[in-house]
């Protein structure tokens, strides 16, 4: 093994050479690859939508695609207003002027109910009558007292366009459903695919309609209107414009925290720019190759640039290290290059390796940005390996290298200190083993308190004025999300069944008084509901004809008044052959764990009062973010799993002896126990941003832990001194260690500065983890060698 490594480091020595001599020609190459692939960057999209964040094989989104197809988008928008008199001439003069400003200047506006154009469904004479409630604008006290009565009489205006207590009303706002191209307009569409999954709904149109009605809600909130605004693609449409203010604090942060430590570290101006040439050239690779690959960034992998700028520099500060050092004793670039790349190539090679695993233990995922975010950080990883190996040797020997600026990039200062932790650790080896086994139960111990969480609307702060509308119209109007329920009975006119229509209503009033805990079904609906009050209407307004009809004829005569009435909410609740019946029941928003046992017992529910000749299938947002929740559990553990069980063996094959490559994965998998317990014991949900936490660590832990046993081995084998061969791996690659650690520390901790909750939970554990593996490598592994080894 001995041997196999020095002709594999006599190798990098040699690559070195190469470099150093073909310097000119390899410049030229390596610039022609960047432009060409900086090239395809302005095509890099963007999809923040809550469908993203599956596969488009996955069968809950082919379910969900066709439902859209058929009835169209069924995600909607509240806009609720509060007042003491909702009848007044005053108020309802206030309504109509939004309503009207809405239906005017909002772009992509497909559909807009409020009391202003509420279906009003009355018989004159032997008509059948479907207008609008205020058709005939009230004038007088009776009026107004005429449409108060009409209103609080009307089942089907509860908890949609008036709450309980007639104290709130709400404008409900649907946006066109108007699918586009899934990637950037400027992709070749000849070579892309026209299936349903390669498309989704434009989120520029989306965007687009949601600003302009905010812009309208805030002018109204500043002349004093109580109004709110909510809804999914109010919430995502925050979150994607948090996602790209993020993206730009946490690039500046990124490269402020790198040039002020690097300054710091070398204390040259080549020591700053050329790390930064490379890790910048990575990420612009890398974010290339996602345009190309026609890969769109997505909530999770906004993290992806500032990871790479962090993660990336660790190869460079390596490199530059070794390289000054020698170059300050021999003054000669190619033997410096020669020299750096022979003592440090495998470990370069092998953590930037074992970090792409870590980060590729992802590709699996059934959360698709997740694995996108494994991949292309794991291509990150690679471009940053790229260019340290060729563009990084390339310009520190064209660059020229005045004497003035070597003197300090050698200083010993903590030298003391790194002797000391040394002496420690194997001083009290046994009280560390012991301490270290305690703190592995009680992290064990938390980790079984951790809950599983996917929550967008608590991503946002508390403060967040959307998250808080969200609440309080949840709270009056008993919710802005919906599951959806389609019943296919696979007959032509099949919904015309007086049978089935019955046991929808029957079963929407059983469903509406579910209740668990801060759940609460707000509302049932379906043409099932529109039937009954036509039949009502025919039948001189009787309370008791408030129902469904015995005769198919009459059911069929009623649904073909209402199509040829004008009215086209028909189209939104039954497919064109009638064949399919929509039911949607609306809920609050709560975290998606909550909707479980919803889901579950509507589906239950639904396939007992069925025949199975008709298929039930269940859709909507809400089987999306179960989905998603689900997804996200089975990740997390195979992504961990595989982590785990691939870098362990690869540490052991590299380190060459079984006993210590074992004993180097305990500093590693150490902090990732930490870190999770501290999850469970803070109340931490394990989330779609914190699952990454432990295949991230692990794959950077690893790093530190590669370079510390690399150079422990050498030494050890030299002197067959256990404390003194501790001490210089401190005292040489230590110094690398607790500077990349640091880097990559400060990296994760500006997340710190994000809008969102789970952004900065993620950074604060992801970083906590890196620094607690560095501990572990220069405390834990010192002990446990002392152990061992004797």
């Amino acid at each position: 093994m001995d041997k196999l490594k020095r002709k594999i480091n006599s190798g990098f020595g040699f690559w070195g050479e190469f470099v150093f001599r073909f310097r000119l020609l390899l410049l030229p190459f390596c610039l022609s690859l960047i432009v060409a692939l900086v090239s395809q960057l302005p095509k890099i999209t963007v999809d923040a939508s809550m469908e993203s964040f599956l596969h488009k094989n996955d069968p809950i989104l082919v379910d969900y695609d066709l439902f859209r197809e058929q009835f169209g988008k069924e995600e909607f928008i509240v806009i609720a207003f509060r007042a003491q008199n909702l009848f007044s001439a005053q108020f309802l003069q206030r309504l109509k002027s939004i309503h009207t400003r809405i239906e005017d200047e909002v772009p992509y506006l497909e559909e807009l109910t409020s009391l202003v154009n509420a279906r009003h469904v009355y018989a004159s004479g032997d008509s059948l009558i479907i207008g609008e409630l205020l058709e005939d604008w009230p004038q007088t006290d009776q009026d107004f007292e005429r449409i108060k009565q009409a209103v609080g009489e009307n089942i089907a205006y509860k908890n949609y366009l008036v709450d309980d207590d007639l104290k709130f009303t709400t404008l409900v706002v649907k946006i066109k459903h108007q699918l586009g191209n899934y990637y950037s307009s400027e992709s070749n569409s000849e070579n892309q695919q026209t299936t349903n999954h390669d498309q989704t709904i434009n989120t520029e149109q989306t965007k687009q309609a949601v600003d302009k009605l905010l812009r309208i809600v805030e002018e109204y909130q500043a002349e004093g209107d109580d109004v709110y605004i909510a809804g999914t693609p109010i919430v995502f449409e925050i979150i994607k414009q948090s996602m790209f203010s993020n993206m730009r604090i946490f690039v500046l942060a990124a490269l402020l925290t790198i040039i002020v430590l690097l300054s710091f570290i070398f204390r040259r101006v080549t020591g700053v720019v050329l790390p930064l040439v490379v890790v910048i050239v990575s990420l612009l690779s890398t974010v290339s190759l996602m345009s190309i690959n026609q890969v769109s960034l997505k909530i999770p992998t906004q993290i992806l640039p500032s990871f790479i700028l962090a993660v990336g520099v660790g190869d460079s500060i390596h490199f530059l290290t070794y390289f000054y050092r020698r170059f300050q004793q021999t003054q000669n670039k190619k033997e410096s290059i020669r020299y750096t790349l022979y003592h440090i190539g495998i470990p370069l090679v092998m953590t930037s390796v074992t970090t792409a695993l870590g980060l590729l233990s992802f590709y699996f995922a059934e959360v698709s940005p997740i694995s996108e975010l494994g991949i292309y950080a794991a291509v990150g990883v690679g471009f940053a390996l790229f260019y340290t190996l060729v563009l990084l040797p390339v310009l520190l020997s064209i660059i020229p290298l005045k004497d003035k600026t070597l003197k300090a990039g050698t200083a010993k200062v903590g030298d003391p200190i790194l002797a000391a932790i040394a002496r420690f650790s194997i001083n009290n080896s046994a009280l560390i083993f012991f301490s270290t086994l305690l703190i592995i139960a009680l992290s064990l111990h938390g980790i079984t308190k951790i809950i599983v969480s996917h929550n967008p609307l608590a991503w946002l702060p508390e403060k967040s004025s959307v998250r808080a509308a969200t609440n309080i119209i949840d709270h009056r109007l008993k919710g802005t999300n919906a599951l959806e329920v389609v019943l296919d009975t696979n007959q032509q006119d099949g919904i015309y069944n007086p049978s089935l229509l019955r046991q929808v209503d029957t079963l929407s009033q059983e469903l509406s008084t579910w209740n668990h805990s801060e759940l609460k079904i707000g509302k049932i609906f379906s043409a099932a509901d529109i039937i009954k009050e036509i039949n009502q209407a025919l039948n001189e307004g009787m309370e008791q004809a408030y129902e469904i009809p015995n005769n198919r004829h009459l059911v069929a005569q009623e649904f073909f008044l209402l199509e040829i009435s004008g009215n086209d909410e028909l189209d939104n609740l039954t497919d064109e052959s009638n064949s399919k019946l929509r039911v949607t029941v609306k809920v609050p928003w709560v975290d998606v764990l909550r909707y479980g046992e919803l889901v579950d017992f509507v589906e239950q529910q639904f396939r007992n009062a069925f025949p199975d000749s008709i298929k039930i299938t269940l859709t909507g947002m809400i089987s999306i973010l179960a989905r998603t929740l689900d997804a996200v559990i089975k990740s997390t553990i195979s992504s961990y799993l595989m982590a785990a069980a691939v870098i362990s063996v690869i540490m052991v094959i590299l380190i060459g002896n079984l006993k210590i490559g074992l004993i180097s994965m305990v500093p590693n998998f150490l902090p990732i126990l930490c870190v999770l317990g501290l999850m469970g014991y803070l109340g931490l949900p394990l989330d779609m941003f914190t699952m990454l936490i432990g295949s991230i660590a692990i794959g950077l832990a690893v790093d530190d832990t590669i370079h510390f046993m690399h150079r422990f081995q050498q030494y050890y084998a030299g002197e067959g001194n256990l404390q003194m061969a501790v001490e210089n791996t401190l005292q040489t690659t230590g110094r690398a260690m607790f500077t990349t650690s640091i880097v990559l520390a400060s990296g994760f901790f500006i997340f710190c500065f994000a809008d969102m909750n789970n952004l900065i939970n993620f950074g604060v554990l992801t970083g906590s983890a890196i620094l607690l593996a560095l501990f572990s490598d220069f405390v834990v592994a010192p002990a446990l060698l002392r152990l061992v080894l004797r």
